[in-house]
């Protein structure tokens, strides 16, 4: 499509649309936008119409009454949900009207007197002349605009009066209900009066997830009504716009070219249930941090940079909170795969550790920002460092940060030091806490730990560049000197909880504590609570739209770390890598089957004469007995190795079987088919072995098929012994190639 630039002034339009308590989130990004300046003139960026509906007309009620972007912001800053939740309980008999009413609410927090103190005798005059809030009336099914200066506090409740949990507003007879199932976005509306250029903020959930419950389900129908009445329009203004674009303007709706800027999130608050405010102050932030980098990826706008502190005053007086945390695993030079660095580094014995104190200067400011950010000071332990330890210099660790998908949060750890020769390195270290279908082999709890203390690290040369939203590493451009992974251990982690020390005083110590404690459980939360179902770099309905599909792509480092974490963690069988199995043998058929890799630094040759020389299996691998080689003529050295055709006898598992060699190609490929004898003759199966050389030494690759009446049988069990029974065997196998040759 081809780009077309307005030739007359800019008219802009800024569009709030509903998300229930999400709006918060607006409100944050208003403060942005109040912020930005058009960088040829300096002045503030203006808006000549504006429109809300649903939760939107909260913010654009105060922002007819005048407020800043700040004052908006930091009246959810300050909001606590509770002062305005008032069940209904006088209309429950004999048929409920709804769940809550607005009383509290308009007493407490958007009267007069409330804490927003919305006073529709005080409008801000040039504002309120292009602002519209967007009603309901349910009676005579049709879509009211009214103006700023009509409105009051029964319109203001009526624009949010949800079916089900409030009551309608009654006015002349007539019964107002929220606008959210006729429009969200009434981007018309401004379009009839002139509008050219649109600023949506858009809050409403475009995951597309379906999730069970009544509840859950209601709020999926607002979601699919929104976003298609949403993405009708914005389909709409393209065509107008690659007709006008074309030299077409008579197939054009809008006789002009309509620029169109939408900042759509995913907002970590339930539309309605939502009733802390520590939660609140989290959507602000990220709605203002958001905001600013979407001012200035807009053209010829500036916006100032992610606030380090505390700058809006609301979070109180500093609470600071320090702990410290020990983990400890192993690393490879020459990959950038921190799951195959880990394997290479553990048969090697080349160990890293870190001893970390975290300090967190303010507390409440520290769970509302979106990097969740700490200073850390501490020590690596290195063995490639004089003296074998170095100084952690201005690092910081950041907790549960995410890009677009709050269900996939990251723990990201950038510590520099310095390394030999005085040169300067950092340990990025990335914890990936989420809740892919398949993406763990552990379920609940376990799988909650699994996350949180496994750290996919890597050392690079020189400094790291981060993302000044999210807080992740924004490019893989680092030479990377080596990778592992590191974890917490039990008993590191209990040592850590003896670690924390809150303060100032005691009052001051027990507020830090349960600031932290509720932010780490609502952090996973919201990862744990609901499974993640779609892949994170997935367009969005109103990306694919607009044509914006792929504007933000997943960090190297995370992308690979993470492939990394799948591969040697997934639930799913994993699919076989060998082509040509037996007839009756191929994974599909079997009732067990096992597949497992080892990377080994030695060469396929060395590994080749340790497999090979299956009669010495019973020195190293101790669930092998009695192996003999059956010759056709005389006796058979203990040196003797496996070649195509041969047959032998030995006993796994406690079952006496049978085997025969096909295929036998040094030092890539060997297998063979097997079954039980005497007594236990009902399991046979097929046994096979890759091995590929890798530039780090050899990646073997082991898999075996079970069928039969006793695998059947005893499938669930079988199943995970003859996986774990594999790993030792190419452990041991591992450890044996790197100690020599066999004699």
């Amino acid at each position: 499509m081809v780009e077309v630039v307005n030739a007359e002034p800019a008219r802009r339009a800024l569009i709030l649309a509903g998300g229930g308590l999400k709006v918060a989130y607006q409100a944050g990004v208003m403060q942005a936008l109040d912020e930005a300046k058009i960088a040829a003139s300096g002045q503030p960026l203006a808006f000549e119409f504006a429109d809300g509906a649903s939760g939107g007309v909260f913010n654009l009620a105060m922002w007819c009454h005048g407020r800043s972007g700040q004052q908006i912001a930091d009246s959810w800053r300050g909001f606590r949900p509770l002062r305005g939740l008032s069940f209904n309980w006088r209309h429950w008999v004999p048929v409920p009207a709804s769940v809550f009413t607005y009383e509290r609410f308009l007493r407490n927090v958007a009267g007069p007197t409330g804490d927003w103190r919305l006073d529709w005798k005080a409008l801000e005059r040039c504002r309120a002349g292009g602002s519209r809030f967007n009603l309901y009336n349910f009676s005579r099914q049709e879509l009211e605009v009214v103006p700023a200066a009509a409105m009051g506090p029964d319109k203001l409740i009526s624009a949010v009066s949800l079916p089900v949990w409030y009551p309608p507003v009654w006015r002349q007879g007539d019964a107002y209900i929220d606008a959210v199932y006729a429009t969200d976005a009434n981007l018309e509306e401004v379009l009839e009066r002139g509008a050219n250029e649109i600023w949506l903020i858009w809050t409403v959930s475009q995951a597309g997830q379906w999730r069970r419950g009544p509840i859950a389900q209601y709020f999926q129908v607002i979601e699919a009504s929104a976003n298609s009445r949403l993405l009708a329009a914005l389909d709409r203004i393209v065509r107008s716009n690659e007709a006008i674009a074309r030299g077409d303007p008579d197939r054009a709706e809008w006789k002009r070219h309509i620029e169109v800027r939408c900042l759509a999130a995913e907002v970590p608050l339930h539309y309605l249930f939502d009733f802390t405010r520590a939660g609140m102050r989290e959507a602000v932030e990220r709605g203002v941090a958001e905001g600013r980098r979407w001012c200035r990826g807009a053209p010829g706008l500036a916006a100032p940079p992610p606030d380090e502190i505390d700058r809006s005053g609301v979070y109180g007086p500093e609470i600071r909170l320090r702990f410290t945390e020990r983990m400890s695993g192993t690393y490879q030079f020459g990959t950038r795969d921190c799951v195959l660095g880990a394997q290479l580094g553990d048969q090697l014995g080349q160990r890293l550790s870190v001893r970390l104190t975290a300090d967190i200067d303010n507390v409440a400011w520290f769970a509302a920002e979106p990097r969740h950010r700490a200073a850390v000071t501490g020590t690596v332990l290195w063995d490639q460092l004089a003296g074998g330890k170095a100084d952690i210099h201005d690092g910081h660790v950041s907790l549960f940060v995410y890009r677009r998908d709050p269900r996939r949060k990251q723990m990201v750890y950038v510590l520099p030091f310095r390394g030999p020769n005085d040169n300067m390195f950092t340990l990025v270290g990335v914890k990936y806490v989420t809740n892919d279908p398949g993406g763990a082999r552990r379920h609940g709890p376990l799988r909650i730990w699994t996350d949180t203390t496994t750290l996919y690290t890597r050392i690079v040369n020189g400094t790291v560049t981060l993302d000044p939203v999210s807080g992740e590493p924004v490019d893989d451009a680092n030479p990377v000197v080596c990778a592992g992974i590191l974890r917490l251990t039990t008993p590191a982690f209990l040592l850590e909880l003896l670690t924390f020390r809150p303060g100032p005083g005691i009052g001051g110590g027990l507020g830090a504590l349960a600031g932290f404690g509720q932010f780490f459980l609502r952090q996973l939360w919201q990862v744990y609570g609901h499974t993640a179902t779609h892949a994170e770099d997935r367009p969005t309905p109103i990306e694919t739209v607009l044509g914006q599909a792929g504007e933000q792509p997943a960090p190297l480092f995370a992308g690979q770390a993470r492939m990394s974490r799948q591969a040697s963690r997934g639930k799913q069988r994993q699919p076989s890598e060998f082509p040509d199995w037996p007839a009756g043998n191929a994974p599909s058929d079997a009732w067990v089957y096992a597949h497992n890799e080892l990377a080994v630094p030695v060469s396929p040759d060395r590994i080749w004469e340790w497999l090979s020389r299956a009669r010495q299996w019973p020195h190293w691998y101790p669930n092998s007995w009695r192996v003999e080689i059956l010759a056709r003529t005389g006796r058979v050295s203990r040196r003797e190795r496996l070649r195509s055709q041969t047959e032998f006898n030995w006993i796994t598992f406690g079952l006496p079987i049978t085997a025969k060699v096909d295929p036998c190609d040094r030092p890539d490929t060997i297998g063979w088919t097997w079954r039980s004898r005497g007594w236990a003759g009902a399991a046979s199966g097929y046994h096979i072995w890759s091995i590929e050389a890798q530039p780090y030494g050899s990646r073997v690759v082991t898999e075996e098929t079970q069928i039969g009446l006793l695998p059947r049988l005893l499938r669930p069990g079988l199943q995970r012994s003859l996986h774990l029974s594999h790993q030792l065997w190419l452990r041991r196998l591992s450890k044996n190639a790197i100690d020599g040759v066999p004699r």
